[in-house]
């Protein structure tokens, strides 16, 4: 029993070594970010419940990426969605992230065919969950070369989120 138990610990803290490493990142402390996030990530494999294994795997490409390891980036995108299908859990919006990836690379033709597979448009109305398909758009709309219909459809998306009380989802905007 105590075996078991030690062992559900380390992946429970592999869940928060992945929350520590997204803070390093934002701080722009990519060393530290990567180490968290690599044995974040190791010990998330050990849980039976994928998105905080997902999760981590996201955040380890954004610190790839920031760190200019494309190839790492796009390997740690595609083991996420290898472990979790596009279809899984609403919570961790993957091929959102996949697309923001594919324009922080420069693929803009990859993360506006996303945008047009699920049909979103500028015009559409705000929703909360929505909020990670809907900033693709805008820097697919940004990317190709139209800022101020984007900034008009993130001005309403801005609004919702400051009558939810949402502050992160406002600094974000």
């Amino acid at each position: 029993v105590e075996a078991g138990a030690a062992t559900a610990a380390a992946a429970l803290a592999g869940m928060a070594q992945v929350g520590a490493a997204m803070v390093f990142y934002e701080r722009d402390e990519l060393t530290e970010a990567a180490t968290q996030a690599a044995e974040g990530v190791e010990r998330c494999r050990r849980l039976a419940y994928v998105p905080p294994l997902v999760t981590g795997l996201i955040t380890l490409a954004r610190i790839r990426l920031a760190e200019g390891d494309r190839a790492g980036a796009l390997a740690a995108i595609a083991e996420a969605g290898t472990a979790m299908p596009e279809v899984g859990d609403r919570r961790v919006p993957l091929g959102a992230r996949r697309a923001e990836l594919a324009l922080a690379t420069g693929d803009v033709a990859t993360a506006a065919g996303w945008v047009r597979e699920r049909g979103l448009a500028a015009d559409d109305q705000p929703l909360y969950p929505h909020d990670p398909a809907y900033f693709v758009l805008a820097r697919v709309m940004i990317a190709e070369g139209d800022p101020a219909a984007a900034v008009r459809m993130l001005e309403r998306w801005r609004a919702l989120a400051e009558a939810q009380g949402r502050v992160a989802h406002v600094l974000a905007t």
